[in-house]
């Protein structure tokens, strides 16, 4: 079992937010089919991203997964709850993957994991050829790239509650490239259904308020008796009917203003200053300086996110990003007197 570092922030310790960091308003339209990214062949609908990933996880037979040393422990638990060996490869500043021991320690039949940070490709176009080389599995996390263009891996996962104002919502991605479509057709089938998922929720939360203990949760962030293929109804409303491109629009506009008023704030720095013209962020990565100064920024309101939980490995980076790299709301429910507040917020920040 693997022990993720405890986290370093406690979210009850702060004033409620008046900022928040996920969208809360629905831009309904006529209804749009969502456009899936080029590459994909067949899709699924489930709860969440984690579900996703436990899926495609139970559904191929490789048995060790390289996973970034930099990452949340909802990508991690999975394929630790399908009885994976995970090993994790370092990245680098900028984000990418340290393709130098990738290429060194890759064996035929691994499966690696990328993650487009934030939404950015982050070197997944070379590490796609790294995988094709050595003859490995390339499954994407677009948990932060929902509206990505193209899906240089076999398979991946969304997670469209980053994305729009909904609870449930993820999808699970392949393309023709990947061998195991009826495995994952297969598990999904056997899914419980809508009436027999409310059932087993209901005695979920009556013995959450009796204090008893699910055996089968082991884990922070994931449970196998939560995978569900159910998305609330409501929910599906909002996904198929939602104004996808007005999003993405609204993302990039967002992004742009806060990088362009923070460049040279003092705090720190915008890890992505230049937004390419086919990426829709997902937050805007930005490095403190000291990291002392997200106590004082978080106290102000403005709900930001931090991945503090990782797995012990000997990259440095990621345990600098650790305590120093936070991630800045652009969503499309934010109000140009929202971002000002923010540029507001962490110009004005302590340093260290």
């Amino acid at each position: 079992m693997i022990e993720f570092s405890k986290p370093l922030a406690d979210a009850r310790n702060y004033p409620a937010p008046t900022i928040f960091g996920l969208p809360s308003s629905q831009h309904l339209s006529e209804s749009v089919p969502r456009v899936f990214p080029q590459g994909v062949s067949k899709h699924w609908h489930l709860d969440r991203g984690r579900s996703a990933l436990y899926v495609l996880a139970k559904s191929i037979s490789a048995n060790k997964v390289w996973c970034p040393a930099y990452h949340c422990p909802a990508l991690v638990e999975p394929f630790l709850a399908a009885g994976k060996q995970v090993n994790f490869y370092s990245i680098t500043e900028e984000l990418n993957p340290d393709f130098s021991q990738l290429e060194q320690e890759l064996k035929a039949g691994d499966v690696v994991i990328n993650i487009r940070y934030f939404g950015f490709d982050c070197g997944v176009q070379k590490l796609a050829e790294i995988c094709q080389q050595k003859n490995t599995v390339l499954i994407e996390d677009l948990a932060h790239a929902m509206y990505t263009g193209k899906v240089y891996g076999k398979a991946a996962i969304t997670s469209i509650v980053k994305f729009l104002p909904v609870k449930t919502g993820a999808e699970l991605l392949v393309t023709d490239a990947f061998q195991n479509k009826s495995e994952v057709q297969n598990f999904i089938d056997n899914l419980p259904s809508v009436t027999f998922e409310r059932v087993l929720s209901f005695f979920r939360k009556v013995k959450n308020k009796l204090g008893i203990k699910d055996p089968l949760s082991t884990f922070r962030y994931f449970s196998m008796r939560r995978i569900s293929k159910n998305v609330v109804g409501s929910d599906k409303a909002v996904i198929s009917a939602y104004s996808h491109q007005a999003n993405k629009q609204k993302r990039r506009e967002n992004y742009q203003y806060l990088a362009e008023r923070l460049v040279e704030s003092g705090l720190g720095e915008v890890v992505f200053p230049s937004l390419p013209d086919d990426i829709v962020p997902y937050v805007l990565p930005f490095k403190l300086n000291d990291a002392a100064s997200f106590d004082d920024i978080r106290k102000q309101g403005l709900q930001i996110y931090r991945w503090e939980e990782l797995a012990p490995t000997s990259c440095e980076v990621s345990q600098k990003f650790r305590d120093s790299l936070i991630q800045l709301p652009v969503h499309q429910s934010l109000t140009r007197e929202d971002l000002n507040c923010i540029i507001s917020i962490i110009k004005k920040a302590k340093r260290g």
